[in-house]
């Protein structure tokens, strides 16, 4: 599960205390490319787990050369087998081919979806960093919030920074590269202890 922060304005928050938590208000989307890297992550959220620095692949790309690929080479063995005959090889080429072909068109379809689901969530957020760790609420629908203990780390992308947990439960805390420097500089300035991947 992921809970991108798009855009918005950056405030402090909490005078009076020895640790200021930075509070960064979202009132605005993101752009399309950053919705769609927060979905790359968070369908090669448990490789990165491994490794942290793992290139991250554009699956939209990835699966939608796959459909091309595999339809093409399902025509090609039908084809073949109306032309000189279906043996056995054949008519498994075909099925094996076909199934493939539905299995990344379906796969591309729920990136889609999932895409365009986050591109459409108009709700303001607002992500707060302090001593004990990151929060993001969605105002009026929900909040995500990881200890410091539980961030395997943060990690930089070209689009956004994320927020990774280490419990393998898929919680991602996405923003937009827009506020990297500013977040990150609070992060090392008072020595927080989670490891940054740049």
């Amino acid at each position: 599960m992921a809970s991108p922060a798009p855009r918005g304005s950056a405030r402090r928050a909490g005078k009076g205390h020895k640790m200021e938590p930075l509070v960064i208000e979202i009132k605005e989307r993101g752009d399309e490319a950053f919705y769609a890297e927060v979905v790359n992550v968070i369908c090669q959220y448990r490789w990165l787990l491994r490794e942290p620095a793992r290139k991250l692949k554009d699956f939209f790309r990835l699966y939608k050369i796959y459909v091309i690929l595999l339809a093409a080479l399902c025509v090609l063995n039908l084809a073949a087998g109306i032309a000189w005959g279906f043996d056995y090889m054949g008519v498994i080429a075909v099925l094996l081919t076909g199934i493939a072909c539905l299995f990344s068109a379906y796969y591309y379809v729920n990136l889609s979806k999932m895409k365009k689901q986050m591109m459409e969530d108009g709700h303001t957020s607002v992500l707060t960093v302090d001593g004990s760790g990151v929060q993001l609420e969605k105002i009026g629908v929900q909040s995500v919030t990881m200890n410091w203990h539980n961030v395997a780390f943060v990690r930089v992308f070209g689009e956004s920074f994320c927020f990774l947990s280490k419990n393998q439960t898929g919680f991602v805390i996405a923003v937009t590269a827009k506020y990297k420097d500013e977040v990150l500089s609070y992060i090392k300035d008072n020595g927080f202890p989670v490891r940054i991947v740049e």
